[in-house]
């Protein structure tokens, strides 16, 4: 079994960025999933669901009516992740043309290791947890640096 680079590298590139994608077009579009689900199950429990405020609501023996109403009220979110729909879209094209260009060329897959998940994720989470991403960002940073620091050190002689 081996371990370091090798072992961590297996999923490629096109692979990485499909997953990315996908994730991208998620937060793009939970605000109006969450939207949609409270309007669904208000609709199930036969009950009244509006902006005026919350309504007394059922739903398998529990009361739901400041869930059901925060969740209804989560379109406003959209506003701020709409942004990610191009971004996710972007992500799905290149994902094609890596795939693509890997079969076209016939040789092995390009690989992606645990920084280039540091950095996709961060970027990714950033926007939205400002703090999270930027922990991201540093810690995808230090790990490049240590793995160059150690590359030059093992090529010298």
């Amino acid at each position: 079994m081996q371990v370091g680079r090798e072992a961590i590298s297996i999923v490629t590139l096109s692979r990485s960025l499909a997953v990315l994608a996908a994730i991208a077009a998620a937060i793009a579009l939970a605000p109006v999933l969450s939207t949609l689900i409270a309007s669904w199950s208000a609709g199930l429990a036969g009950c009244h669901l509006d902006a005026s405020g919350p309504h007394s609501c059922l739903l398998l023996g529990m009361e739901m009516k400041d869930a059901l109403y925060h969740m209804s009220r989560a379109y406003w979110l959209f506003l701020f992740t709409v942004f990610y729909i191009p971004v996710a879209i972007l992500l799905a094209i290149a994902a094609f043309v890596a795939g693509r260009r890997a079969k076209h060329i016939g040789s092995n897959p390009t690989t992606v290791g645990v920084r280039f998940w540091l950095f996709g994720l961060g970027l990714l989470i950033l926007p939205l947890l400002t703090n999270v991403g930027l922990g991201l960002l540093v810690v995808a940073s230090v790990h490049w640096g240590v793995a160059r620091f150690r590359s030059r050190r093992a090529s010298e002689p």
